[in-house]
């Protein structure tokens, strides 16, 4: 693919452009969080870990609907992926307006993961159309480092809906904000995919992508690391609601405490952009995992001192340290899988992400399914997940074709 010859937006409303649009996912996980118990007492849950799956069926359809995405966008480009994707997330949403029942909401947050894995997908392909190497890296870190003010302003976001209506309104504002971003698309940001570089999808395309993919140690190994990281990250926010305000009392402080801490990623983010380019993504991603294991050490540690619930301010420092080290690893395990498969941007985005979320899922479910009031089984999915983290990065980048690049 001849980058040169894409007509390209300035840097920074690429970077604009793409936060905005990964941040529907972010804003559809994270602003339910202080509606979830509602939610699930409106629609009769009888057991409330079992609200948890409110978070986990929009990343289910996020899996699924991911290689669907990106094997219709090799074929048609990217625009018309993103604006179908969003147009099925307002599908969900209205179906999640109407739901009468638990079911049916799950039913609606599937369509919605579905519908957001449009957006989600492409936005690396995109990018990856548009760069290579430590430059995609960096351009990934500060996508990201916008990116995360989503998750962090969500939440506050959601409660501040609560304080003046029901939890129907979140996504009415969802729906809103889908039009918005997706209308911002269709006029200012210009195709990345050339008519000469798309590829007729077919059963042995997708096959031969896939093979590629699975031979790939590279690719295997930071996609496994990343399903790793993002399995830990799933647990903390299906739990989030039932910690801070179930263990701590937090009411409706929660949202502050969560955003802060999500806002610590932002500076770790940024500063990866910068040491990217020095330092090395492999280095970077390594360090990271490192901190996270060390961190999940000392935070079991300080809970088996405390019978299971250390004061807040260990929590705190703990989730904190986990959002440093999640702002360095997912832009650059992210960079490291997508670099050896530039020329199936598409498949191999929507095929990375789909398989890494699937991955994490069921692990992060089973977890959180079996929420104690305790913070023993977050202390223990950490520092499991973190582990297994460094040891696929470790498989995966053990040797490169050229060391310098990466």
């Amino acid at each position: 693919m001849n980058q040169n010859n894409i007509k390209r937006l300035s840097t920074a409303e690429f970077v604009t452009i793409m936060a905005a649009l990964m941040a529907l996912l972010a804003l559809s996980v994270d602003s339910m969080l202080p509606a979830m118990e509602i939610i699930g007492r409106d629609l009769n849950v009888a057991d409330v870990n079992h609200t948890s799956a409110i978070i986990s069926m929009i990343f289910l359809g996020l899996a699924i609907g991911m290689p669907v995405y990106g094997i219709a966008s090799d074929s048609i480009g990217r625009k018309p992926i993103i604006i179908i994707g969003i147009f099925i997330f307002i599908i969900g949403s209205v179906l999640a307006i109407i739901a009468e029942n638990f079911t049916v909401m799950l039913i609606a947050r599937f369509i919605q993961g579905f519908g957001v894995a449009g957006p989600r997908t492409i936005c690396q392909a995109m990018t990856r159309d548009l760069y290579s190497g430590r430059e995609m890296a960096k351009i990934s870190s500060f996508i990201m480092m916008i990116f995360i003010l989503a998750p962090a302003l969500a939440p506050l976001i959601g409660q501040g809906v609560l304080l003046f209506a029901d939890w129907h309104s979140i996504f009415i504002l969802l729906i809103i904000y889908g039009v918005v971003v997706s209308s911002w698309i269709m006029v200012r940001q210009p195709e990345t995919l050339a008519k000469q570089d798309r590829r007729i999808a077919s059963i042995s395309l997708i096959f031969s992508a896939t093979k590629e993919i699975l031979a790939n140690r590279q690719v295997m190994g930071n996609l496994l690391a990343t399903a790793m990281c993002s399995a830990g990250l799933f647990i903390y926010l299906n739990m989030s609601q039932q910690i801070f305000v179930g263990i701590y009392n937090l009411g409706v402080y929660f949202p502050f405490y969560f955003g802060v801490v999500a806002l610590i990623s932002a500076v770790a983010t940024f500063a990866n952009g910068k040491l990217v380019m020095r330092l090395g993504m492999r280095f970077l991603a390594t360090l990271a995992a490192t901190l996270l294991i060390a961190s999940s050490v000392i935070f079991l540690l300080s809970t088996w001192f405390f019978n299971g619930i250390p004061p807040l301010m260990y929590f705190l420092l703990f989730a904190t340290a986990c959002f440093i080290s999640i702002g360095f690893l997912f832009g650059n395990l992210s960079a490291l899988a997508m670099e050896p498969v530039g020329h199936i941007a598409g498949i191999a985005a929507a095929i990375i992400g789909s398989l890494g979320t699937l991955i994490a899922i069921p692990f992060s479910f089973l977890i959180s399914a079996n929420f104690n009031n305790t913070l023993y089984p977050l202390a223990l999915g950490f520092l499991l997940f973190s582990s297994a983290t460094l040891f696929f990065i470790k498989w995966g980048n053990k040797s490169f074709p050229s060391q310098s690049a990466i």
